[in-house]
């Protein structure tokens, strides 16, 4: 039937939340070790737009239809990732003043 049919051939349902927390890590750890480390700028910048370009093909041609979301997951995340620029602040401060 068409309905067997939709079934084999749908792919998984997306998994938000977990994205997220790659997005979250990856900024963290970036502005972290970012002034000690120069060249995880660049290597953060190709890897947010890798993982968009990979994301928009794979919600456009492999997932579900992901479920509604309302903002508050979003807001959360956007106020988690203000703190990132006090912590590069405070650890690129404390390794240059260890040099």
């Amino acid at each position: 039937t068409i309905q067997d049919y939709v079934n084999l051939y749908t792919g998984p349902e997306a998994d938000i939340h977990f994205r997220y927390s790659i997005i979250i890590n990856l900024i963290y750890v970036t502005f972290t070790h970012g002034v000690a480390l120069p060249i995880l700028f660049p290597i953060a910048l190709f890897t947010l737009f890798n993982f968009y370009i990979t994301e928009r093909y794979l919600f456009a041609y492999f997932y579900k239809k992901p479920p509604l979301f309302d903002n508050e997951m979003n807001a959360r995340a956007l106020g988690l990732l203000q703190y990132a620029p006090v912590m590069m602040i405070l650890f690129g401060y404390w390794h240059l003043s260890n040099r």
